[in-house]
């Protein structure tokens, strides 16, 4: 059986080939990658995304923040936004020569995305055929493709996320619809739109939710030749082959990713591209570390593997029992409670029995502090307010632990100072930020007094 191969499609009033590469920034998909893209006749596709500018030798500047306020700083950002881009974008242009098409890649959830957005395409009004947008629900994107007549391709992982889109935006201006690009939330690299109706460690066929995507498509009114952007998992075109001429699916156009980034046009270090070569099924991690909230797709190196070990030592509760929380901690007050799984339970019992069978000798051998807490106007406040009469009442039980663990591999001046950094953020007087910081945390003499709290922050050791 032989491959029954693709046919150009029309796409910027020009004959292209439904080859897609994928926008990747920062400063990834750059002018070198996406105008060969285009020159070979696909759609090559710039990452407007902190994108590098250069001085007149070729040579990357460095983006300098001068200004002295956030606002200022902020408008500095959004420049070299802009002007990185645009140059990017010339730069791709020149080396396509006319061939293909050039377009570009926006993350909306990043900051002053739309300014920057209406600043490249002003600047850039002849060379851009469409922008992509994707990590939001970016409804004015639309409206910022009309002002510019340029075509636009959002970004969605399901039929319910495009409903809303056209809804409220994109059916006002549908001609300028080019495509819409189905980014697999399993199989994508990068952010995704996994939602909370989707469980990400149980991967769906990509198939029938890209039928239900034309199926909305075609109810909204929208053709057939409206390409979907089939975007994730595609290596092989001989393994898409009944997604091709299929008519349950009407046109569908192919996304590369991962795989210009193996290119010699590539930008990415020849490091970064002989270990993509080596990687094996499991090696890539879907993840939610990202400071967007949103679901990644990244491979497992060092840093990934530290937040994915420390997520596991974190423990889930709930304020009522339900599910798999049928365990009750000790620690509530009034009629308030805490529930959490009975193995979660059990490993934190381990480590309590641990430390009350060992502190006395861990005492004896300097590892663990044995003294008692002298009576003071701020020291009188644990013993008075929690009956902490000693230091190591301070810390729990994991926090001793892992102190004595250090201090046990040696006690050189290096590992006494970062002793004393650590016990700066881990004790039960730490309290957490009441500014709106995700996750941060104070450090114990962030005040002069030695206030109790209800409810303590702590951070694990890769922090």
């Amino acid at each position: 059986m032989t491959f029954k191969g693709l046919k150009p499609i029309l796409y910027g009033g020009r004959e292209v080939w439904p080859l897609v590469e994928g926008g990747k920034g920062v400063a990834v998909s750059n002018h070198a990658s996406s105008g060969a893209w285009a020159a070979a006749g696909g759609i090559g596709t710039v990452s407007a995304v902190n994108a590098d500018f250069y001085d007149d030798q070729g040579n990357i500047i460095e983006q300098v923040y001068r200004g002295l306020t956030r606002r200022e700083r902020h408008d500095e950002l959004i420049e070299f936004g802009i002007r990185g881009a645009v140059e990017q974008i010339r730069r791709a242009y020149d080396i396509a020569s006319g061939k293909g098409a050039i377009n570009i890649n926006v993350l909306w959830e990043m900051g002053g995305a739309q300014q920057v957005l209406e600043g490249v395409l002003e600047r850039t009004r002849g060379l851009v055929t469409g922008v992509t947008c994707g990590a939001g629900m970016p409804y004015k994107l639309a409206e910022i493709a009309a002002r510019f007549n340029v075509n636009y391709l959002p970004i969605i992982s399901s039929a319910r996320a495009f409903r809303a889109l056209w809804k409220r935006a994109y059916s006002k201006v549908s001609e300028l619809m080019a495509a819409v690009v189905y980014e697999d939330p399993w199989l994508a690299g990068g952010h995704n739109g996994l939602s909370n109706a989707e469980d990400p460690r149980k991967p769906e066929d990509p198939y029938p939710r890209v039928k239900a995507l034309r199926d909305t498509m075609r109810a909204e009114g929208i053709a057939d030749s409206v390409p979907i952007v089939m975007a994730g998992g595609v290596w092989y075109l001989r393994d898409w082959e009944h997604w091709i001429d299929n008519p349950e699916l009407g046109q569908i156009v192919f996304q590369y990713g991962t795989r210009p980034l193996l290119t010699q046009e590539s930008p990415i270090p020849q490091a970064w591209k002989d270990h993509l070569r080596t990687l094996e099924e499991g090696d890539v991690l879907l993840h939610r570390f990202s400071p967007t909230g949103f679901y990644s797709s990244a491979v497992r190196n060092p840093f990934l593997r530290n937040l994915e070990e420390r997520s596991a030592r974190q423990i889930p509760y709930s304020k009522v029992e339900a599910g798999e929380h049928t365990a009750r901690l000790d620690v509530g007050v009034g009629n308030k409670n805490f529930w959490v799984a009975p193995a979660d339970l059990e490993r934190e019992q381990k480590v309590d029995k641990l430390v009350a069978e060992n502190l006395s000798l861990w005492q004896q051998e300097g590892l663990a502090s044995d003294m008692a807490i002298e009576s003071g106007y701020n020291t009188d406040q644990p013993i008075r307010e929690r009956g902490w009469t000693h230091w190591h009442h301070l810390f729990n039980a994991r926090q001793i632990q892992m102190l004595q663990c250090i201090l046990r591999h040696g006690r050189t001046t290096n590992t006494w100072l970062a002793s004393l950094g650590i016990l700066n953020l881990q004790s039960k007087l730490c309290a957490w930020h009441n500014d709106g910081r995700k996750g941060g945390l104070q450090n114990v003499f962030s005040n002069q007094a030695l206030n109790t709290l209800y409810n303590w922050g702590s951070r694990g050791l890769v922090d």
